[in-house]
């Protein structure tokens, strides 16, 4: 049935049409019995008899009639007449507040005015249990006589306790996400529950579009707007021309918070501060583009270099080294605001408990937590003087903005001492007065008169971890919802010093007394778990790693700690694709922690993402604790990317500047082939000439498996150089001869192997690696070099029982059974001798078994010789091809 003027829904008397949109056609009508006009929705015909669509109709009913509060519709009936459901409400008259926002945006005090009011109405609706998860202007009223009122509840979510269906998703059965893009909160692109957190977020999104005429979030597209909803934050009101006070700017951001609990706690909280902000008698401090810092809204920043055009990539490049002469300071981002992110005012305590002899213990308070701040050489802390002439006399909502410019102070701490029963309860938050937003909300310590120093000891000590772990991303990577004991977060944090290097005794003790000092502390199992590295050449190692993370599995783990193990596990298991996805989305939830960066990046390059490795690292901003050892494996792994998209003089950058750092020899492979391989890919021989003259003529060079001279020749090869790549091999050989008692070739046997093999004199490393395997006849590696001999050779027999031999050894090359690192070698290796017997359809399914089976990609697929034959092979160049 399709309404029209004079129709009749029971006593209401349809009198024209209001408006329509996808949830319901609003008409004017008029109640016969009570003489009143309404408004009367229904739904449209050509979706009446969609399940889904109906049930969504009912839904907002029975939501609205749930509800009563100035600033929500008010309901006056529902019913049912001819087949259509319908609701009556009150008739409004005015527009909606999107025919209100002009293009430069409201004045200031009507965006407070407006903004308390829509928080007003969406603190009693989630008082109800409601959430609207569609709040956006289209959906806030402006009344003819100054209301606001809040307006199609057709997605909302409602307690159980309303006898409703509480279980509505996010996202339909058909994957469609619930809400309008641009207003959605990050959790519910996600598909995860809206809350009343995410209510808060829309708000948000509709009070910065009030102020500024701008959508917080925008894009060309709905996944670029999605992208932006997910890993931007949009620029700072007062940059886009607004005129706002400080503290509503401070206020909008904290609701535009990526994580749920970042944001005000509560609408009554967010009501609370805009009419505090409203009524305020002093003008208020007007923001400018200079008055509040950034929010992370840079990504890039213009680099300028001479003579070689390499793009972004090294902007991330030299600002990453940058942070080993910098200490504990940030990398340089645009930011003119005065506020010292190294700096904290600890704001003296209220005394709530109306007991004026407790005054002092508030001030108590403040000293304490002032001395132990005092104690962290990274931070330094306002005068208590300073602070508290800047706090005097000011409104608590706005206390943090101000005296953090009054002290020139980028953290704030405040807190209250209240009276719970007939005890004491200790509150207090600890704000970023750079982004206006809450670092951490501490939990109420309970206390009593008698003994309050115990919760002032504890507020202590959690503040101390709750500082530092802003300081250093990495720290709080992993965090679970309660604070460890302090002692073992010290020892936690020593485990990052000792780890410098690498894996190492003095580390691993650091962590196993963090762990004994708190066992149910799981962060420092999840970063052994997280940094272990393939191809770890040492077996003690591998099992000392593999013992300590295991115990995790039996953790008290929040969800997202639970995350980070299934991370793990799938990337011990070789399951690369799903440690991939996992770490992504650990990335999306914590965009800014570079620990979680480096997990993306890791696992991105195992699964052959190049593109996606050289952009994660592009936008990391490095933590000045992350272990030397660690920025040499990230920077590693885009080299490899950077090759695998030829982007050579960036790659030769980057490789110079790892050189710069000295790690020297790390898991196996030398750094100085890093350089050597970008010099291979572009053909530069004479630069490649002095390089090795100089490493293989070095008395006290540790090089022992010709990592450089191997690098070179492969490389040259795979770049179509292989007249150069013979000549090399011939020389690096001659050299390799020339050698007396210091030089490598009399330190290690299987090198000269190797040279030979580079050299292509496969008749002489067969004699090598045959003498080899005698003493150690289960080294697999050696069975594929004496397998590829025996195939150039035309010896199918012995490659073929090399092939044997390598699927007899298996994977166990050491103490345990499946290393870290050489899950699907054996496929591999046995596709090397394959390729060189010509049975190349065969070579192709062992690489893919191997790959199948949790072989990560890496240089040497690409650069493997044996692989040659392959190389023109339609499903090798498959193989070949970057993913993602």
């Amino acid at each position: 049935m399709s309404l029209s003027q004079g129709d009749r829904l029971g006593r209401y008397e349809v009198l024209g049409p209001i408006g329509a949109g996808g949830m319901g056609e609003v008409w004017r009508a008029r109640d016969t019995e009570l003489g009143r006009g309404v408004a009367v929705k229904v739904l449209p015909e050509e979706v009446a008899s969609e399940p889904r669509r109906v049930e969504r109709f009912r839904r907002e009913a029975r939501a609205l009639a749930a509800l009563s509060h100035p600033n929500l519709l008010e309901v006056h009936d529902v019913g049912s007449s001819n087949g259509l459901d319908y609701v009556v409400t009150e008739l409004l008259e005015g527009d909606s507040l999107r025919a209100a926002i002009p293009p430069s945006g409201l004045p200031w005090q009507k965006v407070v005015e407006i903004g308390a009011a829509v928080a007003e109405g969406l603190a009693a609706a989630h008082g109800k249990g409601i959430i609207h998860r569609d709040l956006k202007p289209e959906n806030l009223f402006l009344t003819a006589d100054g209301r606001v009122k809040i307006l199609d509840f057709g997605l909302a979510t409602i307690d159980d306790d309303l006898g409703v269906d509480g279980d509505s998703p996010t996202v339909t059965e058909d994957g469609a996400v619930l809400g309008t893009a641009g207003y959605m909160s990050p959790e519910q692109l996600r598909g995860q529950p809206a809350t009343a957190q995410s209510d808060i977020f829309s708000l948000g999104c509709v009070m910065y579009e009030m102020a500024s005429g701008m959508r917080a979030f925008s894009g060309n597209t709905g996944a670029e707007l999605y992208a932006a909803i997910l890993k931007e934050e949009p620029p700072q009101l007062s940059s886009s021309g607004a005129t706002v006070p400080v503290d509503l700017e401070r206020i909008v951001h904290r609701c535009l918070e990526k994580r749920p609990e970042a944001r005000s706690q509560s609408a009554a909280d967010l009501a609370h501060s805009l009419k505090s902000l409203g009524s305020s008698p002093s003008a208020p401090v007007m923001a400018t583009p200079s008055a509040v810092a950034s929010v992370g809204r840079h990504r890039h920043r213009p680099w300028t270099v001479p003579a070689v055009v390499v793009g972004v990539i090294l902007a991330a490049i030299t600002s990453w080294w940058a942070l080993s002469e910098r200490g504990t300071q940030e990398a340089a981002v645009e930011d003119t605001t005065t506020l010292d992110p190294n700096r904290i005012a600890v704001v003296p305590f209220t005394n709530r408990t109306g007991d004026a002899s407790l005054d002092n213990l508030a001030a108590l308070t403040a000293d304490r937590l002032t001395q132990g701040l005092a104690d962290l050489d990274e931070i330094e802390v306002a005068p208590a003087s300073v602070v508290a002439a800047s706090a005097a006399g000011v409104d608590s909502s706005q206390m943090a903005g101000v005296v953090a410019t009054g002290t020139d102070s980028g953290l704030v701490l405040t807190g209250v001492w209240d009276s719970v029963g007939p005890g004491l309860e200790l509150q207090a938050t600890l704000e970023d007065a750079q982004r206006g937003s809450v670092i951490r909300a501490f939990d109420p310590i309970p206390a009593t008169n008698e003994a309050p120093q115990e919760a002032i000891a504890t507020l202590r000590d959690w503040t101390l971890m709750a500082v530092q772990d802003h300081l250093h991303p990495i720290l709080a990577w992993g965090a679970g919802d309660r604070f460890p004991k302090y002692e073992a977060y010290q020892a936690y944090r020593r485990f990052f010093e000792a780890m410098e290097t690498g894996p190492s005794e003095s580390a691993a003790g650091h962590a196993l007394q963090a762990r004994q000092l708190d066992p149910e502390f799981a962060r420092p199992l999840l970063h052994v778990g997280a940094a272990w590295i393939p191809g770890i050449s040492s077996f003690e190692l591998h099992d000392m790693m593999i013992d300590f993370f295991r115990p995790v599995h039996e953790m008290n783990l929040t969800p997202r700690q639970q995350l980070i193990v299934e991370m793990i596990d799938a990337r011990m298991d070789g399951r690369w694709q799903e440690a991939y996805r996992l770490s992504m989305l650990e990335l999306e939830r914590d965009p800014s922690n570079s620990w979680a960066r480096k997990d993306a990046i890791k696992n991105a390059i195992f699964t052959h993402r190049p593109l996606e490795v050289i952009e994660l690292f592009e936008a990391m901003k490095e933590d000045s604790l992350t272990p030397g050892r660690y920025r040499y494996f990230t920077a590693r792994w885009v080299l490899w990317a950077l090759h695998f998209t030829g982007r050579h003089e960036e790659e030769l950058i980057l490789a110079r500047r790892v050189l710069a750092e000295e790690f020297g020899e790390t898991a196996g492979e030398s750094a100085r082939a890093n350089e050597l391989r970008a010099l291979a890919a572009l053909g530069r021989i004479d630069e490649i000439d002095a390089i090795l003259t100089e490493v293989l003529l070095e008395p006290d060079s540790f090089l022992a498996d010709s990592q450089e001279m191997s690098a070179v020749v492969y490389e040259l090869r795979a770049h179509g150089f292989a007249e150069e790549a013979q000549d090399v091999a011939e020389r690096s050989l001659s050299l390799y001869a020339s050698g007396d008692d210091t030089t490598t070739l009399d330190r290690c046997d299987p090198c000269e192997a190797y040279v030979l093999m580079a050299a292509e004199r496969f008749s002489e490393a067969r004699t090598v690696f045959e003498k080899l395997l005698t003493d150690v006849p289960d080294n697999r590696d050696w069975c594929m070099q004496l397998g590829i001999c025996a195939a150039v050779l035309g010896d199918r027999e012995t490659a073929l029982e090399m092939e044997r031999r390598i699927e007899e050894i298996g994977p166990a090359m050491g103490p345990t059974d499946v290393p870290y690192g050489t899950r699907g070698a054996g496929e591999i290796m046995q596709a090397s001798i394959a390729a060189q017997l010509g049975d190349h359809d065969r070579a192709i399914r062992l690489i893919q078994q191997g790959i199948a089976a949790g072989y990560g990609y890496n240089h040497w697929i690409h650069a493997n010789p044996a692989f040659e034959p392959l190389w023109d092979h339609p499903e090798f160049q498959e193989i070949l091809r970057p993913k993602g």
